[in-house]
């Protein structure tokens, strides 16, 4: 698959664009080729693509610590443009209201849930149920179900 660029061979003047675009491109000859297995060469992208995240993540701690060293904010290093920046993260949990309305949001996503459910097993019709609040007699509708082809891969 020379189509594909290999680690390090990726031209490091591009830009993100133009690196998105060479990705486009090489992509189409491989499409186009019809000596690869697409099925294939995305199993395999894929494989690529978990083991290039673990190390993106593995690595981000040392290379934060290299990166410090410089002593700037901003700076260009590798033909890329390097911030050292915080990140800040609340934690509203001791605040009583917050508390409340977060598990008042908590449960109103699990009614939603549970409603999504009770509409999918509905039929084709409008029908009454009986709200467990109100005890009033409602109208529901079942969902429109839309199927689209999908591709799931699992390694």
């Amino acid at each position: 698959m020379s189509e594909l660029k290999i680690l390090g061979k990726l031209p490091k003047e591009l830009t993100k664009t133009e690196i998105e675009n060479l990705a486009i491109q090489d992509i189409k000859s491989v499409i186009d080729n019809e000596k690869y297995d697409l099925l294939k060469v995305l199993i395999e992208l894929k494989r690529y693509d978990v083991y290039l995240n673990k190390l993106i993540e593995t690595i981000k701690m040392p290379a934060l610590e290299k990166a410090k060293i410089v002593g700037e904010k901003k700076f260009e290093y590798a033909d890329a443009k390097v911030w050292v920046t915080k990140r800040v993260v609340y934690d509203y949990s001791p605040d009583k209201i917050w508390t409340d309305l977060n598990t008042n949001l908590t449960t109103v996503k699990d009614r939603l849930k549970k409603h999504q459910e009770l509409l999918k097993e509905l039929d084709s019709e409008i029908t009454e149920i009986v709200d467990e609040e109100t005890g009033e007699i409602v109208k529901v509708m079942p969902p429109i179900k839309k199927e689209e082809d999908s591709l799931m891969i699992r390694l």
